[in-house]
């Protein structure tokens, strides 16, 4: 079966569904999954205080995949859109999705809630690609430029790819890692893409058995390392605040540019790549609502009320029922969002059809 897969997909028409490779709709699932995760953690009001307890922990290591599951939306991206052309249509359908979604949720808060919204967030709402939606924004100017790095690709050897590889890898992963600090800006985020989006390409066209055991043999050692960072970090908060501080201490598990995180995403990669699941069409279903799902519940917006009104993570931080909640309110989030994206794509393909009909 020919593996056909874009990122982000707010469709949900049956005849790409049926093409589509299980095993990577899979991991975008899970992907979403994490990211969510991570949100809870981020977003859950939790103190940055010195307790060692093993519910904390777990929250951290779970939520630590959030960044992790952006390397591997724009890894899935680089592999498949390598071999693809450009189409307007996507482009027509990123659009109806992200203003759809950013407009709705706007008129939700102002008219059903009945609250008071900052005129920056309502500039910003109405015009959704800007920082309100970061990933929206980097992955719409990497779908516009993925034309020009395929030629660059076709024209160049598999060394020279490699070569441009490490050395964006090593501008925008390797240096800010050990710097512990993330260049940041719009270019930053477009070169990242690019660099992912390459790697994801140069897997595609260029690998082989004996390098993907060295990637998930090297993505293996990553997330050790990895996580024994939010593991001493934790010991070592007991008798320093500094360490206790999530936006400092870990910083190679809770930011975007973390080499660590880069290869662990790759070897995820390679690993749902290499797994013959066979088609099943409710995962290839859901996966399509990935995208809206992201749109729908990190909306600036309604961010307040989702996790200080209703969630209200904070009230489990020393309960034993933290991970259960964390757990279950991610399911609840990622269930909801995807049901309401379902509709929208049931109504709006109604509409399509009556017009079609006139």
């Amino acid at each position: 079966m020919k593996n056909i897969i874009e990122e982000p997909s707010c469709s949900n028409e049956h005849s790409q569904n049926a093409i589509r490779s299980s095993n990577i709709e899979l991991l975008r699932i899970i992907a979403m999954f994490m990211v969510v995760l991570g949100h809870y953690y981020v977003k859950g009001g939790f103190p940055d205080d010195s307790l060692m307890m093993t519910s904390k922990l777990v929250m951290q290591f779970l939520g630590s995949w959030s960044k992790i599951a952006v390397d591997i939306f724009v890894i899935i991206s680089g592999y498949f859109l390598v071999t693809q052309k450009f189409r307007w249509k996507k482009i027509w359908k990123f659009f109806g999705c992200t203003y759809f979604w950013s407009l709705a949720t706007l008129c939700f808060v102002l008219f059903v809630l009945n609250q008071n919204v900052e005129k920056s967030l309502i500039m910003k709402a109405v015009n959704p690609i800007t920082p309100l939606n970061w990933f929206a924004r980097a992955y719409l100017v990497l779908y516009i430029a993925f034309p020009l790095i395929n030629k660059m690709i076709e024209r160049i050897s598999k060394t020279q790819l490699g070569v441009i590889i490490a050395i964006f890898t090593t501008a925008f992963y390797v240096i800010p890692s050990i710097r512990g600090v993330s260049l940041g800006g719009y270019l930053n985020s477009f070169f990242m893409f690019a660099d992912m989006y390459c790697i994801g390409a140069y897997l595609r066209l260029y690998s082989n058995d004996k390098f993907e055991k060295t990637i998930e043999f090297v993505g293996g050692i990553s997330a050790v390392i990895f996580y024994a960072i939010i593991l001493v970090s934790d010991y070592l908060g007991g008798s320093d605040p500094y360490y206790t501080d999530k936006h400092n201490v870990m910083y190679h598990a809770f930011v975007g540019c973390s080499i660590l995180g880069l290869l662990m995403a790759v070897a995820l990669f390679v690993v749902f790549k290499n797994w013959h699941l066979p088609h099943n069409a409710m995962i290839n279903s859901v996966a399509t609502t990935t995208f809206a799902v992201y749109l729908i519940h990190d909306n600036g917006v309604i961010s307040a009320w989702l996790w200080n009104d209703i969630i209200k993570a904070g009230r489990f931080y020393d309960s034993v029922f933290l991970i259960p909640h964390m757990v279950l309110t991610a399911i609840v989030i990622f269930a909801v969002c995807s049901l309401m994206e379902f509709m929208r794509e049931k109504i709006f393909s109604a509409i399509r059809g009556c017009l079609n009909r006139k």
